[in-house]
């Protein structure tokens, strides 16, 4: 059995995706009427096709649909068509999504599109998805600042060290905030240094 041709209310609005998705926006403006509108999820209302290009360079860095099926009806004279299937792509940060469902509903009038309003699960799919993998420069950064962290917080227990020996004033005791029972017990202070500096009690002492 061969297959019939779609309706060309079915056939414009495929050409006008393809268009879309490969950018063309010149070879698009000849599917739609001059005061077209498009509808977006969260209620992004526009009528110009570079809007709808940039809208999707905004939110995936790669985006494909995937179709379903077509549906089309008559009403009042015009061609009512929904489109329905999954999209598959990576999001602005390049993370990968793929099944998320959408629906596109258009209205044509005289052979052009002069309505177009589209849900999808992008929103709830954006929500659940992963952090985006570090490049190596990023990875290197967060390895620097944790090591700071670590070593700020070395430094602050042998400043408090130091101020239980006597070693630091009065004046720079109250400075770095260290209190009376934050006071190590005299017992072995060059142990308990070479705890905070990672070094051993001998080399403590020989210096």
């Amino acid at each position: 059995m061969t297959d019939l041709p779609p309706h060309p209310a079915i056939a414009r609005v495929r050409a006008f995706l393809d268009d879309i998705e490969a950018t063309d926006v010149d070879r698009a403006r000849t599917h739609v009427a001059r005061n077209a509108r498009f509808v977006f999820p969260g209620g992004t209302t526009t009528s110009s096709l570079d809007d709808i290009v940039r809208f999707l360079g905004e939110r995936y860095r790669t985006v494909t649909k995937s179709y379903e099926r077509f549906d089309r009806i008559e009403m009042d004279g015009d061609d009512i068509v929904f489109c329905t299937g999954t999209l598959t792509g990576a999001w602005e940060d390049g993370v990968p999504f793929e099944g998320v469902r959408f629906v596109d509903r258009f209205v044509l009038r005289a052979d052009r599109i002069i309505l177009q309003e589209v849900w999808n699960d992008a929103g709830e799919a954006r929500a659940r998805r992963p952090t985006a993998p570090a490049s190596g420069g990023d990875r290197a950064l967060l390895a620097m600042a944790s090591e700071i962290e670590r070593l700020r917080d070395r430094l602050g227990k042998l400043e408090r060290l130091l101020a239980a020996k006597g070693v630091l004033s009065q004046v720079e005791i109250e400075a770095h905030g260290i209190d009376d029972d934050e006071r190590i017990p005299d017992e072995d202070p060059l142990g308990q240094m070479g705890d905070f500096l990672g070094a051993d009690e001998e080399d403590l002492r020989s210096r």
